[in-house]
């Protein structure tokens, strides 16, 4: 069975920026580790425009940019940039999800533009209308929702994930080894020990036994 056992690392660099502490998997734990999430998600959100159908068609440029801010503010690595993009792209993804449950308060084009949402450039938004018709946003969001329906056994930690609860678990069990099944047990139960649901109970009764 496998374990993760393991000491965290911390990043070396400016005293200027903040330094992220990372665990043997390159996944941020310690304090700063959901500020630096929180502020992902709000990059995702201010500085990827919605008026591109997917992450894929977001210019290279903006995203460029947003590394910068990054580490103009972090002190890491190139080796966390896909986990930068991850984050962006999913904080990315989940804004528009919610417009598009803006969109759907109106029955016609005229009063979705109308009614551009607090925040929203309204030259973006109405690129975003026009492209909620095309086949590819279609396609996407039928994807989307097989994808979703799909999914039997979501995890229930919120915003804190695994990496953070792992960390929690070690601090409070320092001469235990945590293994991936401790780890699942702990990421899927709610807070009084029970299963969300009987999908949760029969995978975890077949992973434990």
């Amino acid at each position: 069975m496998s374990d993760f056992s393991g000491s965290s690392s911390s990043v070396q660099g400016s005293n200027t920026r903040k330094r992220l502490e990372l665990n043997e998997y390159k996944q941020p734990v310690g304090e700063i580790s959901a500020p630096f999430n929180t502020f992902l998600g709000q990059l995702g959100r201010t500085h990827c425009p919605i008026s591109f159908a997917d992450w894929r068609k977001v210019p290279g440029a903006i995203k460029d940019n947003i590394w910068s801010m990054v580490l103009a503010t972090y002190d890491i690595d190139d080796e966390l940039k896909e986990y930068v993009f991850s984050k962006v792209s999913k904080a990315w993804k989940v804004w528009k999800y919610n417009l598009r449950k803006e969109y759907d308060k109106f029955d016609n084009d005229v009063e979705r533009i109308r009614n551009c949402p607090i925040g929203v450039k309204q030259e973006d938004w109405d690129i975003f209308i026009n492209l909620q018709s095309t086949e590819l946003l279609i396609n996407l969001r039928k994807k989307g929702k097989t994808s979703r329906a799909q999914v039997k056994c979501l995890h229930t930690t919120g915003r804190r994930g695994a990496a953070r609860t792992l960390e929690k678990m070690r601090k409070e069990n320092p001469n235990t080894i945590i293994t991936r099944t401790d780890l699942f047990v702990a990421t899927h139960i709610r807070p009084d020990g029970s299963y969300p649901t009987q999908t949760h109970l029969e995978t975890a009764v077949r992973i434990i036994f």
